[in-house]
């Protein structure tokens, strides 16, 4: 992940603990993290025929419904510095940031066959145990 992604969201999360909205910044960055992944979105951002006051004009009418106000200056932010693509580096690192402040471990279980829910639960709760964690 790259250090610029990081560091927008390490202020991000500064500012969603200051406001006590971290859960609606988990929202916003979803939202935004998963039209990042939309090519149809890429190539709109990364064409270079398509002014960055006009790209902005458009994000802010996509989103202005979806997302706070907040989340909307950040994507104009984001737009004017043509970095709106890390959206979804950013939306990890954020993720991070509040797993780790809440003592959240992320984990993906792989198995060669498929577990039940209960040879799941059984591996989860086996590894919440030898981790001293909460597992998401």
């Amino acid at each position: 992940m790259a250090l610029s992604a990081r560091r927008y969201a390490q202020a991000l999360f500064l500012i969603a603990e200051e406001n006590g909205d971290q859960d609606q910044w988990l929202a916003d960055l979803e939202v935004l993290a998963s039209s990042s992944r939309n090519p149809d979105f890429i190539a709109f951002i990364d064409s270079p025929k398509i002014e960055n006051v006009k790209k902005i004009e458009v994000l802010k009418e996509a989103f202005s419904k979806s997302i706070s106000d907040l989340a909307l200056n950040l994507v104009s932010l984001l737009a004017t510095r043509n970095y709106v693509a890390s959206l979804s580096s950013i939306a990890d690192a954020f993720q991070e940031l509040v797993d780790s402040e809440k003592g959240v471990e992320r984990a993906e279980i792989v198995s060669a066959v498929k577990l039940t829910e209960e040879q799941e639960k059984g591996v989860v709760d086996k590894l919440t145990q030898m981790v001293g964690k909460e597992l998401s």
